[in-house]
């Protein structure tokens, strides 16, 4: 092909392009636009107001950006459900135009509209106001009209479904907004105990009932479930004293400091609501809440006074022994029946046992093993200085595992007991100079609880895999599916 040719062929593309873009595009363009109902960025609107016949709710942009509903009262609104309602009236087109209308409004219900709707851009202007009448007998649409219009419109009925908003279903519904990094102190108070955990630089610590170390992943679990609480409803002026809500005492009282001002926010969990006030269905069990410097009653889901209420046990340090796992150089396990063993790490960083026997080594068992006694961990504290160590079968333990380094130094000891009760079976851990009994899961107890033979596999016998993951603890932290028990 020849250099001209193939210039003119650039060229027709060009101008090809160029009337694509140019005069379909926006011939395209100025067509979807006469479709709208309303044309706007629905980034550019500042003010909101929606009437309806027996009452009006107006929302506006405040000085930092956010939505604030001002009427029929002052409170924050929820961003999302106010972008939602904007993109909705901003993506509504309209289906149709009636050529011939009647007169009588009253036949569209445009004289009393169900709502009608006005935005403000930035820049002041005001766009028409948008009446919505009724809806269509067939065709799921609904009559509609712009200010200084005759013409009826016909628009989809979805609109005025997503129009029609009561204040709760735009005000944020967020009862307390905090985030994890703010939070300075935690006091919780319930009927008959105070507890007080404050954050240090190396974690959060206990300092009331007990000073201890506090668990962090606890602490943050209670922190997500207390962020989490959302309003179901709303009682702005409460005919029925505090009292009456449980409220005055309240059955739990969450307080957190924040920042750098000590600013302290509190949130006072009451009582149930009762059945009867929900009408003759009985519906999912509700709480009263209340912010200790608000007037506003919230409705909350009953989930809150069980994720919330916890003692000093449930937020203290699990961890039975901490130690470097790139120290440990040796571990010696003495056994109640006598199968003790010793493991010691090569230089090659890999763990050998002393117990040798027919077969191949478990190589892949050995580091679970010694990742599981770093990581051994109660879920329940059993007893703090307990004087008598055989209610846990500790007076003569299952197995003690020493863990040294390449210098012969200790570094931490445990020792694993079970006691039988009944036809229940309970596992024990205590670490050595320690003062306190732990609770251990089953499958924890059964990896820390090995004989030299579970290291070794036997000829013939199935190649061993990767060990199964150790199960996750049980979390406290309600998703929002929960908000509807």
């Amino acid at each position: 092909m020849s250099l001209r040719k193939a210039l003119l062929m650039v060229a027709v593309l060009f101008a090809l392009g160029a009337y694509v873009y140019f005069v379909e595009f926006a011939q395209e363009k100025a067509e979807t636009a006469q479709k709208k109902l309303l044309t706007f960025d629905a980034e550019t609107v500042t003010d909101l107001t929606l009437t309806y016949p027996d009452r009006a709710v107006h929302l506006k942009k405040d000085a930092a950006e956010k939505w604030q509903i001002t009427q029929p009262l002052e409170v924050e609104a929820d961003e999302t459900t106010v972008s939602n309602l904007l993109n909705a009236i901003a993506n509504a087109e309209v289906n149709r135009t009636l050529d011939e209308t009647s007169q009588d409004g009253s036949l569209y219900g445009l004289n009393a509209p169900v709502v009608k709707f006005q935005l403000t851009l930035k820049d002041g202007k005001p766009l028409p106001v948008i009446s919505l009448g009724k809806d269509t007998p067939v065709g799921f649409s609904v009559y509609a009209q712009r200010e200084g219009e005759a013409k009826i419109l016909l628009v989809p009925q979805a609109l005025r479904l997503g129009t029609q908003k009561e204040v709760k279903d735009l005000r944020d519904r967020t009862v307390l907004a905090f985030t994890n990094e703010e939070v300075k102190k935690i006091a919780v108070h319930g009927p008959d105990q105070e507890i007080l955990l404050s954050k240090a630089d190396s974690g959060w610590n206990i300092e009331k009932p007990l000073e201890v170390k506090a668990d962090d992943t606890e602490v943050l679990t209670f922190l997500s479930a207390l962020r989490n609480i959302k309003a179901q409803d709303f009682i702005e002026q409460p005919t029925q004293d505090l009292k009456d809500l449980g409220l005055a005492p309240p059955q739990l009282t969450v307080s957190l400091v924040l920042g750098g001002d000590n600013a302290q926010k509190t949130v006072l969990i009451g009582g149930e609501k009762s059945s009867s006030e929900k009408g003759d269905k009985p519906g999912p069990k509700q709480r009263y809440v209340k912010r200790g410097e608000r007037d506003t009653i919230f409705v909350v889901g009953d989930w809150v006074l069980r994720d919330l209420s916890k003692n000093a046990n449930d937020f203290r340090d699990k961890m039975v022994i901490r130690f470097a796992p790139e120290q440990a150089a040796k571990i010696e396990a003495q056994r109640q029946d006598g199968n003790g063993f010793t493991l010691t790490r090569g230089a090659d960083k890999k763990w050998t046992i002393d117990k040798t026997q027919e077969g191949t080594l478990k190589e892949a068992t050995l580091g679970q093993f010694v990742n599981d006694l770093h990581e051994v961990r109660g879920f329940e504290i059993v007893a703090d200085n307990p004087s008598d160590l055989s209610a846990y079968g500790l007076q003569a333990p299952m197995a003690t595992l020493t863990v040294y380094d390449d210098a012969g130094a200790k570094l931490a000891a445990v020792s694993i007991a079970q006691k039988t009760e009944g036809d229940n079976q309970k596992s024990f851990v205590l670490a050595e100079g320690g003062k306190t009994v732990f609770a251990l899961r089953d499958y924890v107890f059964d990896r820390l609880n090995k004989k030299p033979a579970d290291f070794w596999e036997k000829p013939g016998e199935k190649k061993e895999t990767a060990p199964t993951p150790a199960a996750p603890e049980e979390s406290t932290e309600h998703d929002e599916a929960e908000e509807g028990e």
